[in-house]
């Protein structure tokens, strides 16, 4: 009885080894309409638009005096955002995080958006808010000049 146990062991473990092997070796298809999915989302991307840019603080020290040592530039940038809005102010649409040079960047879709930044007192910039159009397909740069209010 021992030695039928073990055949049948066998058989059903040839079986398994057999099925798996076949699962694993067949052509996957992707799900119907997948295809058209990722078409759609190609064509999407393409029809993006692009908002480059780069804020630059300045002066970012009093006066020059010899041997006065250099303000530490990025320490300006951390934790700064340049936030876009719809065309209603109120709704962000997005806030994009400046690196430790002043750049920003992001996709948008085709339309109207106002960029803008919280500045600090007594920081000022008369270029903000801005209004763009951003058209498909189309890259926007556009650099922001705060003043820092040092004399």
């Amino acid at each position: 009885m021992k030695l039928k146990q073990y055949s049948f062991g066998n058989l059903i473990l040839a079986m398994l080894i057999s099925f798996l092997f076949t699962a694993c070796s067949q052509k996957r298809h992707a799900a119907p309409g997948l295809e058209k999915v990722e078409a759609v989302q190609e064509v999407q991307q393409s029809r993006q638009c692009r908002l480059t840019g780069k804020v630059i603080f300045g002066p970012l020290r009093p006066v020059a005096k010899e041997g006065m040592p250099k303000p530490d530039a990025p320490k300006m940038y951390e934790g700064r955002f340049v936030v876009i809005y719809s065309e209603d102010p109120k709704r962000v649409v997005a806030r994009l995080p400046l690196t430790g040079t002043g750049n920003y960047e992001c996709s948008l879709a085709p339309g109207s958006y106002i960029v803008d930044m919280k500045l600090k007192i007594p920081e000022r910039s008369s270029e903000l808010p801005k209004h763009i159009q951003l058209k498909e397909g189309e890259t926007v740069a556009l650099n922001i000049n705060i003043n820092t209010g040092m004399q």
